[in-house]
């Protein structure tokens, strides 16, 4: 069974509604949802009242999968990513390492693994599997999960662990990365917020994406104005090993380039069967891949990101 390691009895929740309504009890304090819960939403003479159940999942369809004991202790570009998953995908769920290291979670009906690691960057594969110690204590459960058929969304620093599951050579991680820390913001967008371009625009990844008139027709956009990131990167620069571009990017990986800017920030490689798509690993290595602006700002392109997941669900999982 899924364990958030959230206390039911007493769990904070939130309530967004109306700016005139009046919620009852009040959204930001705490329930005993280990029954059924009452919310009361007032607007004027308009009254309804809602009953909250809250259903264990005992086989996750996808599983975000972090340090943490649950998903409030995650930091919060972490937290957001795992919550843009929950919240989005039926019968998804947050796990920690341990709980797949110990088999306390269900991997029977899993077709997808969200790892986004937002931390300082790493400049080589030693790196990354020195630190991440909870991860690799889970590795043999994840190999089993990639080698059976089950896709992964590698985000950021998670990316090297597409060698520690086997899908690209110990030698081939990122040679341009950046940033990290607890730092939750470092750039702020203007008018014309960042973005990155893709290499073949008819790419599932790439589709329903919301644009506008004039843009390059293979710019991705998945930041808005006065959005603010912190710009932790793991991607492949242009040169050494990969001065060829894409091209080199591709042969030294084995993968697919996806996107980049003079760079390959987003690729994807393999199924454990030797075919890309279902199965396959997608590791978003630019900081524009993010999910938690500490400043405040009205979404539109950001509304791409969850786009962008659910493409890559379908594409990995079907």
């Amino acid at each position: 069974m899924a364990n958030s390691g959230i206390d039911l009895s007493s769990a904070t929740f939130e309530v967004e509604c109306s700016e005139d309504a009046v919620c009852s009890p009040a959204s930001g304090t705490k329930g005993n949802f280990n029954e059924p819960f009452l919310i009361t939403l007032t607007d004027n003479t308009a009254t309804n009242t809602y009953t909250v159940n809250v259903v264990l999942i005992e086989n996750p369809v996808a599983l975000f999968v972090g340090d943490a004991e649950n998903i409030e202790l995650l930091n919060d570009e972490e937290k957001a990513a795992a919550k843009w998953l929950t919240g989005n995908i039926a019968s998804a769920a947050y796990a920690s390492w341990s709980d797949v290291a110990s088999g306390n979670i269900s991997l029977s009906e899993c077709k997808l693994v969200f790892f986004h690691r937002h931390c300082s960057s790493y400049g080589n594969y030693n790196g990354f599997k020195g630190a991440e110690t909870g991860a690799m204590t889970a590795l043999a459960k994840m190999k089993e999960f990639w080698q059976n058929g089950g896709g992964f969304v590698l985000g950021r620093s998670a990316v090297n662990y597409a060698i520690a599951l086997g899908a690209m050579p110990e030698d081939a991680y990122p040679n341009n990365v950046w940033g990290g820390g607890s730092g939750e913001g470092s750039d702020k967008m203007g008018d014309d917020p960042w973005h990155f371009y893709a290499y073949d625009i008819a790419h599932p990844l790439w589709q329903n994406l919301k644009t506008y008139a004039g843009a390059p027709e293979n710019a991705v956009y998945t930041l808005d104005k006065d959005y603010t990131i912190c710009n932790t990167t793991s991607q492949y620069g242009f040169w050494d090993t990969y001065a060829g571009g894409k091209d080199a990017v591709e042969a030294k990986t084995g993968g697919r380039a996806l996107g980049g800017d003079n760079s390959v920030s987003s690729w994807e490689l393999k199924a454990a069967d030797g075919n890309f798509g279902k199965g396959g690993i997608i590791c978003f290595g630019s900081g524009l891949f993010d999910w938690n602006s500490p400043t405040p700002y009205v979404s539109n392109y950001h509304d791409n990101m969850g786009q962008i997941m659910l493409n890559a669900f379908d594409y990995l999982t079907k």
